[in-house]
């Protein structure tokens, strides 16, 4: 079984110290000649349900994913602006699929994983209540997928993934009150290097490979709204990955997906 206590402790404190470097980096209240201050450092809980299918093969897992994570940004000068976002996430989710002999299996998955991202952004409006900007960047999504989390774990394999992608899309928000204020943003992800090693932990065998699932590209959206300090903000991702060469072993990675609905809760520092 994963050592779940020290697995949270570890990216926990990995966000604590990211969010602490942020705060010194972003935080700020100075205001520009236009009146917009910098962007304030929002660090937020968020819960995600998380659904996750290989083509070709009956395997589909389903369940709750949850995390913490910082968002801010800072003017690089007049219209421009810079933005960065880490978080860390966790969870176990219900397995329905098959073993390697094909026969019908369920059981638990466990995911751990860190993701951060960042973008240059130019606003395209005057000053004013309404933004709009057009941004690019790019990304970084790290995470280990345990199959059979179980305590048995009688045919069970670690998979750890990492995802480099760029990053292309579009930011508004409009400052309706003095108090509320709403925000939409659509992206494109655009991969350029995924990479998946398998670590089995079978009686049979005990060994791993590795394989680099194929880069296709994913959609992501925004929604949510700030009041005073604090932000609610419901967002959808979908990750979208080939199906990789074979590998020498015989194994590789079908074509997968992962569709993610997402719920933040956050507060500016």
């Amino acid at each position: 079984m994963f050592n779940r206590p020290f697995a949270l402790i570890t990216v926990y404190w990995s966000l604590i110290t990211a969010s602490a470097f942020f705060s010194g980096l972003i935080r700020c209240d100075m205001v520009f000649a236009d009146d917009r201050p910098q962007r304030a450092l929002t660090v937020y809980p968020f819960a995600e349900y998380f659904q996750w299918e290989e083509k070709g093969l009956y395997v589909r897992e389903s369940g709750m994913i949850y995390g913490l994570g910082a968002q801010g940004g800072r003017r690089l000068f007049d219209r421009g602006w810079w933005n960065a976002e880490v978080n860390g996430f966790i969870g176990e989710v219900d397995y329905d699929g098959t073993r390697f002999n094909a026969e019908p299996f369920r059981s638990k998955t466990f995911y751990l994983g860190v993701k951060a991202e960042t973008d240059a952004s130019y606003d395209l409006l005057p000053p004013g209540a309404a933004r709009l900007e057009p941004f690019l960047g790019g990304g970084a999504r790290w995470w280990k997928r345990r199959l059979d989390n179980t305590d048995e774990q009688l045919y069970g394999y670690d998979e750890n993934w990492l995802s480099l992608y760029g990053r292309a899309g579009l930011r508004a928000s409009w400052q309706a009150t003095a108090n509320w204020s709403f925000f939409a943003e659509v992206s494109a992800l655009l991969p350029m290097y995924n990479h998946e090693t398998v670590y089995l932990r079978t009686s049979q065998d005990s060994s791993n490979f590795s394989v680099n699932p194929g880069r296709e590209w994913s959609p992501a959206v925004d929604l949510g709204a700030d009041w005073k300090d604090y932000r609610w903000a419901l967002y959808y991702e979908k990750l979208n990955f080939g199906a990789s060469d074979v590998d020498e072993s015989g194994y590789y990675q079908p074509e997968s997906t992962a569709d993610i609905i997402g719920l933040k809760l956050g507060v500016s520092l």
